[in-house]
């Protein structure tokens, strides 16, 4: 397996994050008493290599979506640039196939012997108007609250939450639905492997992908998403709710179900979930402008 860039390993701990300066190690009597280290988590760095993968390191969590995200954004046109120095620059993203980790449950029927999970669409907005996409992350925090009072002097404490979703825009005419993953294995392999399946969504971006920000968006807190949607508090429904969506456009190549814990790639899927008989040996092609 080659990558185009290294796999990058962070230790996720708590008390890590945020530190600046170096801790002396801790002793065996503390380690024992706070228990194992966690462990690695592999996060690709930029596009894949495409070379017969035959699997994937240990804890992979693929490519992060919010770093590819900003990784796509070179701004708009501006007034004195030329169109070819424009398109020369959206010509410079780094367009290749990337690996999105997706957030699929996966049940076992103990009589047919398979697992079966199915990759969901949903909606989000572009602009304003919706598109059928696939998530790749979502999050939310909160803005604080505030007594609301309506015209007839009712009032309520208002929460103010932003959600933001980051996705893959699936095609206009797109013309299957959720994809079902089907994956054979006997009751006790499945038992062992139930909570290490996860799945990663090959996907393969390019020039074409450069996202577009949606219009007002700025208002809302964020000038680089793609989308909104506002929903403004009343008496029932206290909560004055901002969404922020982060699209980019890309080709699905796949779905591939992998082992987390040793990264063995266990079965890989089209697009529509149809199970492929034979490992890929080259890159698809990824068009351009």
């Amino acid at each position: 397996m080659r990558f185009a860039t290294a796999v990058f390993c962070i230790a996720v701990s708590a008390a890590a994050i945020g530190a600046t300066t170096p801790k002396k190690k801790a002793s065996a009597a503390a380690r024992k008493k706070t228990g194992p280290a966690a462990p690695l988590i592999a996060v690709q760095q930029g596009p894949l290599e495409w070379s017969k993968i035959e699997r994937f390191p240990p804890h992979y969590v693929g490519n992060s979506p919010i770093a590819v995200f900003a990784s796509f954004i070179i701004g708009p046109k501006t007034e004195f640039e030329t169109s070819a120095a424009y398109t020369e620059r959206r010509m410079k993203t780094p367009k290749g196939m990337y690996a999105f980790m997706l957030p699929v449950v996966f049940t076992y029927d103990a009589d047919a012997l398979h697992f079966t999970g199915s990759v969901e669409h949903t909606i989000v907005n572009q602009n304003t108007t919706p598109h059928s996409a696939i998530t790749l992350f979502q999050t939310h925090f909160s803005r604080g609250s505030y007594v609301g009072r309506n015209a007839f002097g009712v009032s309520a404490h208002v929460t103010r939450e932003v959600f933001a979703e980051y996705a893959i825009l699936l095609p206009e005419r797109y013309d299957f639905g959720d994809a079902k993953i089907v994956y054979q294995a006997p009751p006790a392999r499945a038992i062992a492997l139930k909570p290490r399946m996860r799945v990663a969504m090959i996907v393969s971006l390019d020039d074409r992908s450069v996202p577009e920000p949606a219009d007002s968006a700025a208002t809302f807190g964020d000038a680089r998403a793609t989308g909104w949607d506002y929903h403004s508090a009343t008496i029932d429904d206290p909560e004055d709710r901002t969404s922020l969506y982060y699209s980019l456009s890309g080709d699905i190549h796949g779905y591939w179900l992998y082992d987390y814990e040793t990264g063995e790639v266990l079965a890989r899927y089209t697009k529509d979930g149809t199970l492929e008989e034979t490992e890929p040996t080259s890159a698809p092609a990824t068009s351009t402008k």
